[in-house]
């Protein structure tokens, strides 16, 4: 209602401004929708970004127009989480203001149980020490967001314009953060650590200010622009009482996101040239920066503060011509450089005298340049081709300093028909690197590092193959058809991620049957597959994945396949033409994934365990499938009604869920992400009124 009133508020402070407004013209819609749902399963999934729930839902759309002035009110679902308020009015060739609000949900886990008190706040305790199941205490995964923003902008200073805007954005709620915890009082990694999943808090705020002053007319454009905001997290830390352990009386302690700011000024500008050509710029630099006390570990002690600083800088340089109708071309230059110029530190941990970590500082530059030439070719051919350049430093303390990235494209695309169009691509990309591993840990004991290439930044060559074809073959028939295929080999990797391959198929359809019927149809297919070479070790001197195998140091792999597809069709049927007309829908997304592992020292294998039996067949299976069905009745050109009913099924299942319990011996779940499958049913009733 608050949000009613505050778009109510702001028309009737607009509306004297305007007294042109008293001769022009006033039309809009108004509408409510009756909702009976019906959910058989886990109702969070089903409302994940929604909410839908038994009730009457309503819209509102109004404008005001005349030769000079406008004004506009739009407003959804009143007084749910997923409302929707704007209005916007203005002088036309002079002004535009606007306000807007909005609210969006994102629903986890409904009834999620822990044996803490105090969930959604920073603070977690628990009386007596592990309280039965059945005294566990029910709470809701769930985050709201909810954002307004004002903004004007002045163009009646011609050629010189304003932007204004002002966004703000809070977001509360509860989500799930799976943290470790000590056992025996010593630091989690040296022993006697056990994991827990906690409710955390999230309580943000965020503000902006974004502002744009430039120039316009031809043939120069430029513009300024400045952005602020500001990250307020009401808790800086999240206290939580040790389950087990000599030290439960002290609380452990989980850091979350810091207070934080950001600035970035920028400035973009163009100038047409001789030979149909344009000059353009784009410069930009940017500011991060968060002050915050270090928490040492495994206490509530606070050590020195941490300034966290990122300076990034960008710039581009585009050079477009088309001085013949032959070719046209395209040459550019981008800068980005991104440094970390945060704090380093070396602390003494009072617990743990012998423990001196120092955090390590990522950053980066950039710098691409390329050429595009457009080649209008004879027969009605299009070639498009391109080459890039992109070279990756990366900041000290990274294992792979540099990449340096080759691409070469081309398209080919044929409007000799006019009842097809065809084209055809491919992309050539290598990436080359030199392989560091001291750099990023000089201790021998990380022999490991020697093997391993992370897969993105890893040398790769990489192959891919797109064509499509747009057919219409009727003027009430059309076929869209297209591939794409995609081949990824890490040559240079030992340990990770050693190749990708996927093939892509979609099809779409859409027939218009006279004044009978509309019809259409799609179907989409990825067929992915990859390949991971990995290692089991015990000590630095077996890491070496070329050293003797034996049952506590072998060499495994795991092959990776997944099959998504989705299909569907819909109709609207003219019963009546422009009066009575039956809508039906139906949409099915599947995916079926697995993992083939296999250890490639059979002795390795425990008691029981073949190289079949290991295999993962459910990874990551899920299934989605809804229909729709409803009647419009379109009495006159204001009144319409509308009936109908939807089904929705989702079914999950993955090895990371089986067996899913929320105790496990020391380490504690709740119940986040579990059993999500569901099936709902919803019957409506709308009615719209345009005036």
């Amino acid at each position: 209602m608050k949000k009613i009133l505050m778009v109510v508020s702001v028309s009737m402070i607009v509306m004297p401004a305007c007294p042109a407004f008293a001769d022009g013209t006033f039309d809009g819609e108004a509408g409510g929708t009756a909702l009976f749902t019906h959910v058989n399963g886990n109702d969070a999934k089903f409302n994940e970004y929604r909410d839908l729930r038994d009730g009457f839902y309503t819209n509102l759309r109004l404008k005001y127009d005349t030769d000079d002035y406008f004004i506009k009110v739009k407003a959804f679902d009143i007084g749910y989480d997923t409302q929707k308020y704007s209005l916007e009015g203005g002088m036309y060739g002079k002004f535009k203001a606007y306000v807007d609000y909005s609210e969006i949900p994102h629903n986890f886990t409904f009834g999620a149980e822990t044996f803490y008190s105090g969930a959604g706040t920073n603070r977690l305790t628990y009386t007596p020490r592990i309280p039965p199941s059945s005294a566990w205490q029910p709470f809701d995964y769930s985050t709201k967001r909810q954002a307004v923003e004002v903004g004007f902008s002045v163009d009646r200073i011609k050629p010189f314009f304003f932007d204004f805007s002002s966004p703000h954005e809070e977001k509360t709620g509860t989500y799930p953060t799976g943290v470790a915890y000590s056992t025996n009082g010593s630091r989690p990694l040296n022993g006697g650590a056990s994991s827990i999943e906690i409710p955390q808090p999230i309580d943000y705020r965020t503000n902006a200010l974004n502002m744009t002053a430039g120039y316009a007319k031809n043939p120069y454009f430029a513009a300024v622009n400045f952005y602020y905001s500001q990250f307020d997290n009401a808790n800086s830390v999240l206290y939580f009482d040790r389950p087990i352990g000599p030290t439960t009386s002290i609380p452990d302690a989980y850091s979350l996101p810091p207070d934080n700011e950001a600035y970035k000024i920028a400035f973009k500008g163009s100038v047409k040239l001789p030979l149909n050509s344009q000059f353009s710029t784009n410069l930009a630099t940017s500011r991060m920066s968060a002050d915050e006390n270090v928490l040492l570990a495994t206490t509530t002690t606070f050590g020195p503060v941490f300034h966290g600083k990122v300076r990034t800088d960008n710039l581009d340089f585009v050079l477009t011509s088309n001085p013949v109708h032959l070719l046209s071309t395209k040459v550019y230059y981008k800068y980005n450089d991104r440094k970390n110029e945060s704090d380093q530190l070396s602390i003494e941990n009072p617990v743990y005298s012998s423990d001196t970590p120092a955090n390590t500082l990522y950053g980066y530059d950039k710098r691409k340049m390329g050429i595009d030439l457009g080649w209008n070719l004879p027969a009605k051919f299009k070639l498009d081709t391109t080459y890039s350049y992109l070279i990756t430093r990366r900041q000290a303390e990274d294992e792979i300093p540099e990449t340096r990235d080759n691409t070469l494209s081309a398209e080919l695309k044929y409007r000799g028909l006019d009842f097809m169009t065809p084209k055809i691509g491919y992309e050539w990309m290598q990436r080359s690197a030199d392989h560091e591993p001291s750099i990023i840990d000089p201790d021998p004991g990380d022999a490991i590092q020697n093997f391993i290439w992370r897969f993105d930044v890893a040398p790769k060559t990489q192959n891919t193959l797109k064509a499509s074809i747009d057919i219409f073959p009727l003027p009430n028939l059309n076929f869209n058809i297209g591939y794409k295929y995609v081949d990824v080999n890490y040559s240079n990797t030992i340990l990770g991620l050693r190749s990708t391959r996927s093939n892509q198929v979609n099809l779409d359809v859409g027939y218009t049957l006279g004044k009978i019927a509309q019809l259409n149809a799609y179907y989409d297919l990825e067929i992915q597959k990859n390949y991971q070479f990995q290692r089991t070790y015990t000590a630095n001197a077996t890491a070496d994945p070329n050293s003797t195998p034996s049952a506590s140091n072998y060499n495994w792999d795991v092959k990776f396949k997944d099959n998504s597809y989705s299909w569907g069709f819909g109709s609207e049927i003219y019963l009546m033409p422009k009066t009575l007309s039956l809508l039906l829908q139906y949409d099915n997304v599947n995916s079926n994934g697995n993992a083939d592992f296999t250890y490639l020292f059979a002795s390795a294998l425990a008691a029981g365990r073949t190289n079949d039996n290991i295999d993962m067949a459910n990874w990551d299976d899920y299934r989605l499938s809804s229909y729709s069905a409803k009647i419009r009745y379109t009495t006159t050109t204001h009144y319409t009604f509308t009936v109908g009913y939807a089904y929705e099924s989702y079914k999950y299942n993955s090895s990371q869920f089986d067996n899913y319990l929320m105790v496990q011996g020391t380490n504690y779940l709740t119940g986040a992400y579990a059993n999500p499958n569901y099936d709902a049913q919803v019957v409506f009733a709308a009615v719209e009124y345009k005036f």
